[in-house]
């Protein structure tokens, strides 16, 4: 027998890992707006990337258990967390974690836009849990350096930590929604396939992104998207406000 929603609809398949990864980011990082209307926004935009969202109550309930989760590791990352998480930060790799951090501070102070609606924390502030995942892919990269060519040309030197915001969105997304454990699968293929359209794909449909060719000339005030923090490639669309 179908299984019937409660909208009236039959019950899609479980959400895809991108879907679910989308409505965390967006949760998280737009705490100031209302639950419901940040729940109708996800139904509509959701549904025009071609995928099927969950029911209006299914959704608000994800947003209110992403707001309400708290791990220390999406705490951002200090020297002290190295003491406090030694098996994950050997020293050989704390000056790569404070060099991303330096280049992102950078972008902080040139760029005009305001990040807060993207992120959970400043451009600079990397969590705990995003430098572990530096540290644990960029020797992978590094391997698959060869491989690895954005239109014929080798990935830019920040690509680790583009990958790291990836993985680390995916793992606590897994972790706030309760699975049994945190499975990497699609991540894997494609970084170890080096297959960049696919990635670039997993990332726009994870922040509802386009990695179109910008028309623009860069003019973002004239724009229906910005630039996401760090990554010249991918634009989110601009968030709106919901009314007072």
């Amino acid at each position: 027998m179908k299984r019937v929603r409660e909208d009236g609809l039959a019950k899609p398949r479980a959400l895809t890992p991108t879907v679910r990864r989308l409505i965390v980011h967006r949760a998280t990082t737009q705490r100031q707006v209302p639950r419901d209307y940040l729940a109708n926004e996800l139904i509509t935009e959701i549904t025009q990337a071609g995928e099927k969202p969950p029911t209006l109550d299914t959704l608000k309930r994800y947003i209110s258990k992403a707001r309400n989760a708290h791990n220390p590791l999406d705490e951002p990352w200090t020297l002290a967390s190295c003491s406090q998480y030694p098996a994950f930060f050997p020293p050989q790799s704390i000056p790569t974690i404070v060099r991303y951090k330096d280049y992102l501070a950078q972008v902080e102070s040139e760029d005009p836009i305001d990040y807060k609606q993207f992120l959970r924390h400043p451009v600079s502030a990397i969590s705990i849990r995003c430098a572990i995942w530096i540290v644990r892919l960029q020797p992978i990269i590094e391997d698959l350096s060869e491989k690895l060519t954005i239109h014929g040309e080798p990935p830019p030197p920040t690509f680790p930590l583009f990958m790291a915001a990836i993985y680390e969105m995916a793992e606590m997304t897994s972790q706030i929604l309760g699975e049994d454990h945190f499975d990497s699968y699609d991540l894997d293929n494609a970084l170890f396939a080096a297959d960049m359209r696919a990635l670039d794909q997993i990332a726009a449909r994870t922040f509802l992104a386009t990695t179109k060719p910008c028309h623009n000339n860069n003019d973002c005030d004239s724009c229906d998207y910005v630039k996401l923090p760090g990554f010249k490639r991918i634009c989110v669309p601009k968030r709106k406000e919901a009314s007072k």
